[in-house]
């Protein structure tokens, strides 16, 4: 890489190209920015941060889901990366080209859109928390390339509504939970399908084997200062049919055993 500056003073700078590379920008494809004087600012090079040899990088197929991880290392809390999916390397579509505006969609689109939102992130369900639809928000963005500058309308609007707990008990709930009725097989189906590392990623702790159970817990949790864990969890097992059996994680043999449910200890 060779450098020149022809105005006062001229200056030429020539350098390998590697030791030069200091960050890792985007337009529509990653690409790397220059600085010619990195070493006499005693600045490490793209590669030394990533940890790894720019010959290595450059002769990959796709060096792009590596530039991902290291790039997602050093995220802070409310950013995410918008020019690709959360992980390269994960099933997920990349977002649009272009961006929309969550009032242009169809009624279809928001209620996908939200019932997904629901099962990747289920803090949407809690009260006290303020940065509830943050991690929502930036996944509508950066994955879906929607913008949405009313999210609070999609999961808390609608009042209350009338549910059944357990032994048939009619408690009213949050209107989001008569919404999780409502789509429950979408739910599901959701959180079967996705994939595991993304959703380990989403939900914060590795997924278990019986995603939906560990899903309702999840809920559970974040709805727990607003209806109470219990009442939330029985009204998620009534929607989801979870009263027959619960599962435990046997440690001997890595099994998840059914048991009935007056034997399992939560």
């Amino acid at each position: 890489m060779t450098f020149g500056k022809l105005g006062r003073p001229v200056e030429f700078k020539s350098k390998p190209y590697e030791d030069c590379l200091s960050e890792i920008v985007v337009t529509h494809y990653p690409r790397y920015r220059i600085d010619m004087q990195l070493q006499e600012k005693s600045e490490k090079t793209i590669f030394e941060k990533m940890n790894i040899d720019y010959d290595e990088l450059r002769k990959m197929d796709n060096p792009v889901p590596v530039v991902s991880r290291y790039y997602k290392s050093i995220l802070k809390e409310g950013q995410s990366l918008w020019w690709v999916a959360d992980d390269v390397e994960s099933p997920e579509e990349a977002a649009p080209m272009a961006a929309m505006l969550w009032t242009s969609l169809s009624h279809e689109e928001k209620e996908s859109l939200t019932v997904q939102g629901y099962a990747l992130f289920p803090e949407v369900l809690s009260q006290a928390n303020n940065k509830k639809y943050n991690r929502y928000a930036l996944w509508l963005a950066t994955q879906k390339g929607v913008i949405n500058t009313n999210i609070r309308d999609s999961f808390s609007a609608g009042g209350k509504v009338e549910m059944q707990s357990k032994g048939g008990v009619i408690i009213k709930m949050p209107a989001a939970f008569g919404r999780i009725k409502k789509y429950h097989d979408v739910i599901e189906q959701t959180i079967i399908d996705a994939d595991e590392q993304l959703l380990a990623e989403y939900w914060g702790e590795p997924v278990r084997a019986d995603r939906l159970r560990q899903w309702c817990r999840l809920v559970a949790l974040s709805a727990d200062k607003v209806v109470g864990y219990d009442i939330a969890k029985g009204v998620l097992d009534n929607i989801f049919h979870l009263h027959s059996y619960k599962y435990r994680f046997d440690s001997d043999d890595y099994l998840m055993v059914a048991e009935k449910q007056e034997d399992y200890d939560e």
